[in-house]
């Protein structure tokens, strides 16, 4: 019976990977995570619990630009769907307050978005977010 399980068990796990063959998951600062499971395009900004790894997504698909410092990180995005297209036309912006805490709402307490274009720029000046960051990411296949 032992060995049944384990090859069921072994043949999903297979069958899973092929499915979900695109896994990405990078620190930025802190406890603070882009990552994606199965493709770029569920790209999200996740804040996780660094003892147990679990993690909870703060600024949902599809992610496609980053940039950050010790006090900030700026997100762009284009909203995504499930079972959607993905529409590149729009795209929000994110400016998040770096916080180190274990709660939840806290950390989207510090999370000022979706803006526009102007939204951001005024924001922007208004909390002395830096223009540019010496830390960036882009994903060019959602865009």
């Amino acid at each position: 019976m032992t060995n049944k399980i384990s090859l069921i068990l072994l043949g999903l796990l297979f069958f899973t990977s092929c499915i979900f063959d695109y896994s990405y998951e990078k620190k930025l600062i802190g406890r603070y995570y882009l990552d994606a499971i199965d493709s770029e395009e569920s790209m999200q900004l996740s804040y996780k619990d660094e003892d147990s790894g679990v993690g909870e997504g703060i600024i949902g698909e599809t992610v496609f630009e980053v940039g950050w410092n010790d006090k900030f990180i700026v997100v762009k995005q284009h909203p995504h769907e499930f079972g959607e297209p993905l529409n590149n036309q729009i795209t929000n912006y994110y400016i998040v307050k770096v916080v180190h805490s274990n709660h939840y709402q806290t950390i989207k307490n510090n999370i000022v978005g979706p803006l526009n274009r102007e939204e951001f720029n005024d924001m922007r000046k208004k909390l002395e977010v830096p223009e540019e960051f010496e830390n960036s990411l882009r994903f060019d296949n959602t865009d």
